[in-house]
């Protein structure tokens, strides 16, 4: 119970329904009480993650949590593992939010992740065998994920979002596309979504590139 309050705490501070602050009855969840969501896989040079007005350092293991702003810096790379399963893969430069986190193993899960910048990539969990939502919010528009691995970023001067393996549905104000494997979608500063298309090869390794990791 304490998680789905927290989980739905996060979704409305994310709508700007909730705003805390010291004169507000809701009080924000405090760093002990927060709910363990994942944990990192892999560092490259500085990544860190904020709550609040702390800051710590991630390496190798460190768990992250509910409400974390996941941040990465010049030439960084930074992959983690979350407790569903599912892996996020963040380029240089990128912050990743993660305002909503609900999973109860074959029954039930709520995943909502807040793309600021940079890249991403997302693979999720395919043997989930319950009640599924994942969503990927970025500045333009809102990814719906079921059992996918799909990439966005920032290429060729807009957003782009790359779909891997799976489907995903881009909605903004201007519309909405549904993308298959291989295909493709850029979407301008006021969410305007290109048609499904096939990425050619040297821009699919262009956009994996930015958030690789070397072996």
């Amino acid at each position: 119970m304490k998680a789905f309050f927290f989980a739905v705490l996060g979704v409305l501070m994310t709508m700007g329904l909730i705003v805390v602050d010291a004169g507000d009855g809701v009080a924000e969840p405090s760093a002990a009480s927060r709910t363990d969501v994942g944990a990192v896989e892999r560092v490259a040079n500085r990544a860190e993650a904020a709550f609040a007005d702390r800051v710590r350092r991630l390496q190798p293991a460190s768990a992250l949590y509910f409400l974390d702003l996941l941040r990465t810096g010049p030439k960084a790379r930074l992959s983690a593992r979350l407790e569903d399963g599912s892996v996020v893969t963040m380029g240089e430069n990128a912050e990743l939010a993660i305002d909503e986190f609900v999973y109860a193993p074959g029954e039930t899960r709520a995943i909502t992740l807040r793309s600021l910048k940079g890249a991403l990539l997302f693979i999720g969990e395919k043997l989930f065998g319950g009640d599924s939502e994942v969503r990927i919010r970025t500045p333009v528009a809102i990814l719906g994920v079921r059992g996918t691995e799909v990439w966005v970023g920032p290429i060729d001067g807009a957003t782009g979002v790359l779909v891997l393996d799976g489907e995903v549905s881009v909605g903004s104000g201007k519309g909405v596309v549904i993308l298959g494997p291989g295909e493709g979608t850029m979407i301008g500063d006021d969410g305007s979504l290109s048609a499904p298309k096939t990425w050619g090869q040297g821009k699919v390794e262009r956009a994996l590139a930015m958030v690789a990791l070397g072996d």
